[in-house]
């Protein structure tokens, strides 16, 4: 139980970044539609608790080494996970670099540098270390996350009430798209938790638990974006921008200070993979400083134009996981079956 709660942290803490934090994914993929956008959202973590479940099921199944290669298509499935997870970690280091410039002055530069040394403490205590940095950040950016969009609720500001084009088609399939390219780190940063995901209870409880966190967060969030926001007002980052509108000084520093814990659980999965996976003298090192060197191109261009090619990209992992699922139980159901029929002559004498 502790086990799966703790992994559903490290679940939903990859899953939650700067996008999803900052109320920008929200808006795009669900918000628009106005309030037809929750069942599009409620459909996109149905999906992730699916995807999830099965991610882990091949995972726990496998070895943590030498699990790509495991897979059908393995190559082609960690090409996209490293590929991802290397421009996920550079946006997320540019996002950790603007919001430093942004809330206290410290120049990006050395913004990132911070950034990243602190990543690297994290990363090289091992998986421990990383579970315990998302079970204790997790927690605290939702309950943030959650105060801040309370505040602007309760705050009797000027509402929007974005209504939207109100399509449900389009929202369910802008869902799909939303997971498409946000599920594509999974599989590289949970193989390192292969044993833990060898037994099913723990499985079922991390990509449950882990849903229900994501659900619950995005609910409010969304909420919030189609009662208050209005885009033609300008604001990157919606709910940092309704914080300081309507809820004051503080409050707009606690929700900082939650989209920094985002940025960090995502950063930080993200890093401790890539570095697992680039497994040569240095590589930690390598990978830390090529991720800076990107960082230096800016959160919104690397979101811009890099982004959407990545969710094409994901559709196509989506199907790669859902293949190897169903090869991965077709083999158990052939050993089950292989082994009763050892045991039958046993039985007959």
């Amino acid at each position: 139980m502790k086990k799966g709660i703790g992994l559903g942290f490290v679940y939903a803490g990859v899953v939650i970044g700067a996008g999803f934090a900052s109320g920008r994914e929200l808006w795009q993929f669900f918000g628009r539609f106005g309030k037809t956008g929750i069942w599009g959202l409620a459909a996109a973590f149905a999906l992730y608790f699916v995807l999830g479940c099965m991610i882990f099921r091949i995972v726990g199944e496998n070895s943590s080494k030498d699990a790509f290669s495991a897979l059908e298509w393995g190559r082609v499935v960690m090409a996209l996970n490293f590929c991802f997870m290397f421009v996920l970690f550079a946006s997320m280091t540019a996002a950790a670099e603007a919001m430093g410039e942004e809330t206290i002055g410290i120049k990006k530069e050395y913004g990132g540098l911070i950034f990243c040394i602190l990543l690297y403490i994290c990363a090289v205590g091992g998986k421990e270390r990383l579970l315990g940095t998302s079970s204790a950040l997790t927690p605290l950016l939702i309950v943030l996350g959650i105060v801040c969009a309370a505040s602007v609720c309760l705050s009797g500001g000027r509402r929007a009430d974005q209504t939207g084009d109100g399509s449900l088609p389009k929202a369910m399939i802008s869902g799909v798209l939303y997971v498409s390219y946000n599920i594509l780190s999974l599989t590289a940063v949970m193989f390192p938790f292969g044993d833990d995901l060898a037994k099913k209870g723990v499985r079922l409880m991390a990509g449950l638990f882990g849903s229900l966190l994501m659900l619950i967060f995005g609910v409010c969030l969304f909420y919030t974006l189609v009662l208050y926001y209005n885009p033609t007002e300008g604001g990157e980052l919606p709910i940092l921008t309704l914080t300081g509108r309507y809820g004051g000084g503080i409050l707009y520093g606690i929700c900082a200070a939650a989209l920094f814990a985002a940025v960090f659980t995502t950063a930080v999965g993200n890093y401790f993979a890539l570095s697992e996976m680039a497994d040569v003298p240095g590589g930690k090192i390598f990978v830390l400083a090529a991720g800076y060197l990107c960082s230096l191109l800016g959160f919104s261009g690397i979101v811009d134009k890099i982004y959407p090619f990545f969710g094409i990209l994901g559709l196509l992992n989506i199907l790669l996981i859902v293949y190897n699922y169903m090869r991965e139980m077709q083999s158990i159901h052939k050993k089950r079956n292989r082994t009763l029929r050892n045991k039958l002559p046993q039985s007959r004498s």
